[in-house]
């Protein structure tokens, strides 16, 4: 009998080897959480109240660029645009958003034809871009993020 149970002790010993666990480190942990989180996309996009009763994702991002375009394009109809010549000219804006809700125009990207036509353009723009209803910043797992954003505008004339 005491045989059996040394056999049975050393078997216990040997086996217990197999099944030790291996700890991490909070370190170790957040390291594996960093690589799995994909820093490109958002959980969640910046929204106007109006948009936050939209479920899905891309709904909320349709009602998010339609206001913010409608409300520039709103504050431009504003101002007094004259062209000598017809035009169809394409300029960027790269609007920035902050964690808070901050919105700032970043810079406009327009072609020389349209400095020389409307010199006041980044200036209407930028009040245009701070005159935007408050803004709910966009999220990544449920902490608020800063988002940049590169909208199109069009000026056509005859």
């Amino acid at each position: 009998m005491s045989k059996f149970k040394a056999i049975i002790f050393l078997l216990a010993l040997v086996g217990c080897k197999n099944f030790e666990t291996r700890k991490l480190s909070s370190k170790e942990l957040v390291d594996q959480e960093l690589k799995q989180i994909d820093w490109k996309e958002v959980d969640r996009y910046p929204t106007f109240v109006v948009c936050q009763a939209y479920a899905s994702q891309e709904e909320v991002a349709r009602c998010f660029a339609k206001v913010i375009t409608e409300e520039i394009y709103k504050n431009l109809q504003e101002k007094e645009i004259n062209f000598k010549d017809s035009i169809a000219e394409k300029a960027w804006l790269f609007i920035s958003i902050s964690e808070e809700g901050n919105t700032r125009l970043d810079s406009l990207q327009q072609s020389s034809t349209l400095q020389q036509n409307l010199p006041d353009l980044e200036n209407w723009l930028q009040v245009a871009v701070q005159d935007l209803p408050k803004v709910y910043p966009a999220q990544k797992r449920g902490i608020p993020v800063a988002t940049n954003f590169r909208l199109p505008i069009r000026f056509e004339t005859e």
